[in-house]
């Protein structure tokens, strides 16, 4: 295994930007696994506490950071949304947040409760610090995409785990730990009233200088693609937080730039264009992942632009018809995607493109077809991924049974890295190919400035400051992806 090196995209940002402050002679700009069975622990004794206890909140760093070529801010510049939240669930208590990707965790004695949340890559590091903190009796709880999916797992390492949305539980966790009575598991489920949704309490962030916050307005998303762990858990349910509430908390952000993090704002098209309507006067710019069903909608498209949006990820998935049918992306037309590229550029949207490589209906021409359809579609941005199950999930259990899951490190869970063996071609085929396309695609990336200049030099006239921060986060550089 060894790091490779790679252009970020945009370089036909960084020409424009350079020529228009050359030309105009302006100050210089700051670019800156099975059924859970009950299990009975012995949970650690604290020290004696009054009633205000003090939490830590922790976020475990990903390794995996670098392959991610989104059109938005890199992902390990964000705080953690869900910590956030959890912080705002906890008043009259001491709180710290803490990013492992931006400091390290110091095992101390001082905190009554450790709250840990865990994707299925960044588990193992979750794991490691839940036992160091449970070696110093101090109780643990630990809640996340993989504890819900894999609870009893989780529970060999912490002392509780809540499985679903936090919102309708926390409390009582909290009240529990205070009366030292904690359970292994609590059954968040799934929130019915958003309204219950907290401001983040983003002030106990430790990035004092982020241009860019995550937000969310709604959960769910209503499509059921094999691949994704939302149509296997309880909170599948697209549900929407009221528009009042999103407006009190943008207005008080003061950050330029929020990056939604919904699964699909898009799917209810009325109340999207409720929140786009709010947003307009707050004078944000913000991205955020779309479906393909949108590129008729010139409306819609006309209401985001308005509202700020400035870019949105499009879940293109494959340009395999086949792949599309066998992992259920049922809204998804091959023949449709020149269209909404071409509608999302009229509306003045930059679009990036993601695809997932490794489907059973994949051969290594998959590579091929991908990289010639994103010259074609004249994509602005493009993120590769492997195809990777969720543990626990049907899908996973199917290629379980067929003996195809060649790794079993989630560490590697990360859609970064070839963890199946696809029927069409070999994991290592399937490494490969990702890297290849990468490279290829990096290596037309100046010839590919001159076309990007001249569709895309409104961005420049629309914000120079917006043109400044995309320049930030994606300004040709090289840096090393180990695979």
């Amino acid at each position: 295994m060894g790091g490779r090196s790679t252009l970020r995209p945009y370089a036909w940002l960084y020409s424009l930007l350079a020529s228009y402050f050359i030309t105009t002679r302006r100050a210089t700009i700051r670019v800156c696994g099975a059924a859970l069975t009950p299990l009975v622990r012995s949970v650690p004794c604290p020290p004696p506490m009054s009633s205000t206890m003090k939490i830590l909140l922790v976020n475990p760093r990903w390794a995996g950071f670098g392959n991610r070529k989104k059109v938005k801010v890199r992902e390990e510049e964000v705080e953690p949304l869900t910590l956030g939240i959890i912080a705002a669930l906890s008043p009259g208590h001491d709180v710290t947040i803490l990013d492992e990707n931006v400091r390290g965790v110091r095992f101390g004695r001082e905190w009554d409760l450790v709250g840990i949340t865990a994707t299925t890559f960044t588990a193992p590091r979750a794991y490691e610090i839940a036992e160091r903190f449970r070696a110093l009796r101090i109780p643990v709880v630990m809640g996340g995409v993989h504890a819900s999916m894999m609870p009893q797992e989780c529970l060999l390492h912490c002392d509780a785990v809540v499985r679903g949305e936090a919102e309708p539980v926390w409390q009582t966790v909290l009240q529990d730990v205070q009366d030292r009575a904690l359970r292994p598991l609590y059954e968040g489920g799934m929130l019915t009233d958003m309204s219950q949704i907290p401001i983040p309490r983003r002030d106990l962030y430790s990035r004092s200088n982020a241009q860019a916050v995550y937000v969310q307005f709604s959960r769910g998303c209503g499509w059921t693609c094999e691949f994704c762990y939302l149509q296997y858990v309880k909170w599948e349910q697209h549900r929407m937080r009221p528009i009042e509430q999103i407006v009190d908390e943008v207005k008080d952000i003061p950050q330029p730039y929020l990056l939604i993090v919904d699964d699909n704002l898009f799917i209810d098209r009325a109340y999207a264009l409720q929140v786009f309507e709010a947003l307009t006067p707050l004078r944000k710019y913000w991205w955020a992942q779309a479906p393909t069903t949108i590129g008729d909608d010139d409306e819609l498209l006309a209401a985001a632009y308005r509202s700020g949006c400035f870019a949105l990820s499009i879940g293109f998935q494959t340009v395999n018809n086949s792949s599309l049918q066998l992992a259920q992306v049922a809204q998804n037309r091959i023949e449709y995607y020149a269209k909404l590229v071409q509608n999302l550029h009229k509306h003045k949207l930059l679009v990036d493109g993601t695809f997932i490589f490794g489907f059973d209906t994949d051969t290594p021409a998959i590579f091929k077809d991908t990289v010639d359809s994103i010259r074609a579609l004249q994509l602005d941005a493009h993120t590769f991924y492997m195809v990777t199950p969720y543990p626990e999930t049907p899908f996973y259990r199917r290629l379980e049974a067929d003996g195809r899951i060649v790794d079993k490190n989630w560490a590697h869970y990360d859609w970064d890295h070839a963890v199946i063996e696809p029927k069409g071609m070999s994991a290592q085929q399937l490494t490969d190919g990702v890297k290849w396309a990468y490279d290829t695609m990096d290596a037309g990336q100046w010839r590919w400035v001159a076309q990007q200049l001249q569709h895309n030099a409104w961005v420049l006239r629309r914000s120079p400051k917006l043109a400044a921060f995309l320049l930030r986060q994606n300004l040709p550089q090289r840096y090393a992806v180990d695979y």
